[in-house]
């Protein structure tokens, strides 16, 4: 194996990667869920409490335990800075090692099988570095570039112990077994993922008990954790995101077409037919592909759910490209990789602007009225890292109570009883078009609002204020109420409306005089 050529071939795939996250620089291009995890990570510096709501009894609200133990570090370095300038720093990191790994593993996966090292590794980190959903995700702020490069690692290791000698200790198994524990503390998945790995070993005894132990110790130790100290085994999203399988369908279907086109699986045939073991990795990649369908995918676009597939597949497709016999047909069906990558850029299938960067500054303006210690609201990342009261989360994510609800993710049964007991004196009401005198039409609100609008207009005690445009592509606005017995001061929130919702829907309803 050339090893100065495929260090280049690395080098050259880790710069495209880093043209890649360039692309998402502007913070508009972060995921408003991350602040979800930096306010736990906040609570555990500040109070030591690793819950969403200090004080009150606590609820795991977020699925990505390892990657908030780590954001508490950048937190506690710099507690006055935004949070997603360290998240992004090391999220790039994670995303531009995954991609010299998955160069480094094609090569020597086919350099040792007599194939074309080079070609491989630049095939597989090329189509890995093409990928923008996944430069994406690494300036989210959010966990999945540090659960693509523990995977990879993982996969690493799992290929040198699998091809090592089995003779007494081994402290690659060990650390294989590590690795998988880290990746079932960043994902729940990853429980599921570390299971299948030591099954495929399943064959090497010895090993597969060096891998399962420290794994096992790992997750006994993560679900005691549990248990103690939110008295669950899975975290409250497992309840407030219940699987549909027919969105999981949809999910894994537009992942196949925009990150693969489909067709460019096919340059894995070479590997899967000259390298026997390449089926078992092949076979868990399955499984957590059926895994991710199964839970319903996921509302967010691109790969988030579909990281260990795509990361473990463009290393099969190039070990195929480098072990190929016809190197223009394989070649050919990798390229179909880059290609979907460009097409899921133009249609902006690989990205999303989510961010609502009005939310610090409502925040701010929450902090300084009176009478405003819990917002009800379903957006509740940034707007809660920096409002200083409670949050009553319409998603149920960070409530127990609404997570275990009937009803889908977003649109869960409503609880008349439990919202006036909770009795927020703001409520952040998300809608596609803006309130306007008169109105044009019947507002179109997000699902996840429809029983709190309705309990407004229906019960009353509370008033539309304000609509506040979040400058998003898609138009996107926040409806401000407020409870009867508060005061918005108006050179904080500015000018009341004249009319409340309701009576701008009676005018609505109303017949125009001819």
């Amino acid at each position: 194996m050339n090893d100065r050529s495929v260090r280049a071939a690395a080098l050259i795939c880790a710069l495209i990667g880093a043209a890649s996250l360039l692309r998402f620089a502007h913070p508009t291009w972060a995921i408003d869920d991350a602040w979800v995890s930096f306010r736990y990570a906040r609570n555990l510096v500040v109070f030591g409490e690793l819950t969403y709501e200090v004080g009150a009894p606590p609820v795991e609200g977020m699925t990505n335990l390892l990657w908030t133990l780590l954001s508490a570090i950048w937190i506690a370095l710099a507690p006055e800075a935004d949070p997603l300038g360290g998240a992004r720093i090391v999220g790039g990191a994670c995303h531009l090692a995954t991609i010299v790994v998955v160069v480094l593993l094609a090569a020597r996966i086919a350099g040792r099988a007599g194939g074309n090292a080079v070609l491989a590794g630049a095939v597989a980190g090329g189509i890995v570095a093409a990928m923008g959903n996944l430069a994406y995700f690494a300036m989210s702020g959010l966990e999945t570039p540090l659960w693509g490069l523990l995977f990879i690692l993982a996969a690493e290791r799992a290929d040198h112990v699998w091809h090592s000698p089995e003779t007494g200790f081994s402290g690659a198994a060990v650390g294989l077994g590590v690795l998988l524990g880290l990746l079932a503390m960043t994902r729940p998945e990853g429980v599921l993922l570390g299971g299948l790995v030591i099954a495929a070993m399943a064959s090497r005894l010895r090993t597969a008990i060096l891998v399962a132990v420290p794994f096992g110790l790992i997750c006994a130790g993560m679900e005691g954790f549990r248990l103690a100290y939110y008295g669950e085994l899975v975290p409250n999203t497992f309840h407030a995101k219940p699987g549909v399988l027919s969105e999981g369908v949809d999910y894994v279907a537009a992942g196949l077409v925009y990150a693969t086109g489909f067709v460019g699986l096919g340059a894995a045939g070479p590997a899967l037919r000259k390298l026997p073991w390449t089926r078992a990795a092949a076979t868990v990649l399955l499984v957590m592909i059926a895994g991710t369908t199964w839970s319903g995918g996921d509302w967010m676009p691109g790969l988030r759910r579909l990281v260990v597939p795509a990361v473990g597949g463009a290393v099969l497709c190039g070990v195929g490209a480098g072990l190929s016999d016809k190197v223009r047909l394989t070649g050919a069906l990798a390229a179909a990789w880059v290609l979907a990558a460009g097409v899921a850029f133009g249609t902006g299938w690989d990205h999303t602007k989510q961010v609502p960067w009005e939310a610090s500054m409502l925040a701010e303006a929450a902090n300084q009225t009176d009478g405003i210690e819990l917002v009800a609201m379903a957006d509740i990342g940034r707007f809660g890292y920096f409002f200083d009261g409670a949050i009553l989360d319409l998603v149920g994510l960070t409530d127990r109570h609404i997570a275990l609800l009937e009803g889908k993710h977003g649109d869960k049964a409503w609880d008349e009883a439990y919202f006036r007991e909770r009795n927020p004196g703001l409520v952040l009401a998300r809608s596609e078009d803006p309130i306007v005198d008169p109105l044009r039409g019947d507002p179109r609100f997000g699902t996840t609002e429809h029983g709190i609008v309705r309990s407004m207009l229906t019960h009353g005690g509370y008033r539309y204020h304000s609509t506040l445009d979040l400058g998003l592509p898609r138009g996107r606005y926040w409806v401000v109420f407020r409870r009867a017995d508060i005061t918005l001061p108006p050179e904080i929130w500015g000018k009341e409306a004249d009319k409340d919702l309701r009576d701008l829907l009676m005018g609505l309803a109303a017949p125009s005089a001819e």
